[in-house]
């Protein structure tokens, strides 16, 4: 049984469609309990499951509420396992495990570095207390990086042997059967055109984007940035594009579904942020052949090689970022080697090779 607050929106999400999507459905029975139900049923039918349960949360007390109705659920059931995504949610599944008359394994799936996600949380004193002393609780932590591993040992006492290393899987042919050209916003006037996804928070670091957007634009006028996502600072970001006299140059795209095609009709994908778990997204732009640029950090140094399947950069070097732009867009040699590199490197990461890992995790 897998329990997660929403399938819709997140790079967590995604991924744990994908995984259910490409479970074994004559091995399994899945269950599936979410916090807000999808506002498009489509997304209920690509996951080819049957038991599904909305637990609605409305307000912040609503936790001991939730924790009550899980365990009501699992103790009606009664699946092997009860698989978790993100810290709300696992904290939810290790408490709730407390109260159950029968022990199910209890699996924790965690996709980012905890001490970073819990700088703009709620009670993150509180919750970093929870993860130090109950996590070792669970059966068993997934994370989807090495760093995330080293950071629950190092600073929340989680034991080594809890832990298992599973890169998230990306489904190949569900990404490219969503691209279609005739969506796509850009203007080939432009030149170039760069993409950049992401909630409009804090981390995701757009006000650096646009000042990279800024230089840029004195060697290269034409240069476009669409970026696609809606967060808290949004207005804010508009207000700044406007003050640095790139308001002409960068397009908000809001929240969008067209996602891939986006990616995939962009000269270059761009990522600045501070700090990210695993970058679902840059394995996306791979798959769409788009070449990226990446500010460096843990995450994405585990899947890039810099000059040879994209580019990091430092995070604050602004002049770098401009200089991988220029190069991509003038270098055809260059940018044609980056994708191909890309291309291959990216089958790894698929469906195929990782849904076994998860199997073997869940016997």
């Amino acid at each position: 049984m897998f329990v997660i607050p929403s399938i819709e929106a997140g790079g967590a999400e995604r991924v744990l469609c994908t995984v259910v999507a490409a479970l074994n459905k004559d091995k399994y029975e899945i269950g599936l309990v979410l916090f807000n139900e999808p506002s498009a049923s489509e997304l209920i039918a690509k996951l080819n499951i049957n038991k599904i349960y909305y637990l609605p949360k409305r307000h912040k007390l609503d936790f001991f509420l939730l924790i009550c109705k899980l365990i009501s659920i699992t103790s009606t059931i009664k699946p092997d396992v009860v698989i978790s995504s993100l810290m709300y949610t696992n904290i939810i599944n290790v408490f709730h495990s407390f109260f159950l008359k029968y022990s199910p394994k209890i699996v924790l799936w965690e996709h980012n570095v905890p001490i970073n996600s819990l700088r703009s949380e709620n009670f993150s004193f509180l919750k970093k207390f929870i993860i130090s002393k109950f996590y070792n609780k669970a059966d068993k932590i997934i994370v989807v990086s090495a760093e995330i591993a080293n950071e629950f040992i190092k600073h929340y006492q989680v034991q080594p042997e809890k832990i298992t290393i599973i890169y998230n899987p990306i489904d190949i042919n569900e990404i490219c059967s969503q691209i279609n050209s005739d969506s796509v916003v850009m203007s080939k006037v432009s030149a170039p055109n760069l993409i950049a996804v992401g909630r409009l928070e804090g981390a995701k670091r757009f006000d650096r984007l646009l000042n990279i957007i800024c230089l840029a634009k004195e060697k290269l006028p034409r240069i476009k940035l669409f970026i696609a996502g809606r967060g808290t600072l949004e207005v804010d970001l508009m207000r700044l594009s406007k003050e640095l006299g790139i308001e002409d140059n960068v397009v908000f795209l809001g929240f969008r579904k067209d996602i891939f095609s986006l990616i995939a009709s962009a000269d270059i994908f761009i990522l600045t942020s501070d700090y990210e778990g695993f970058p679902m997204v840059l394995l996306e732009a791979m798959v769409c052949k788009t070449p990226i640029i990446s500010s460096n950090f843990k995450g994405a140094n585990e899947l890039i090689k810099d000059g040879e399947n994209g580019f990091l950069i430092n995070k604050d070097r602004i002049d770098d970022y401009v200089d991988a732009i220029i190069n991509l867009t003038q270098d055809p040699e260059l940018r044609n080697q980056v994708i191909t590199n890309a291309s291959v490197g990216v089958q790894r990461f698929t469906t195929s090779q990782l849904i076994k890992d998860y199997e073997r995790l869940f016997e």
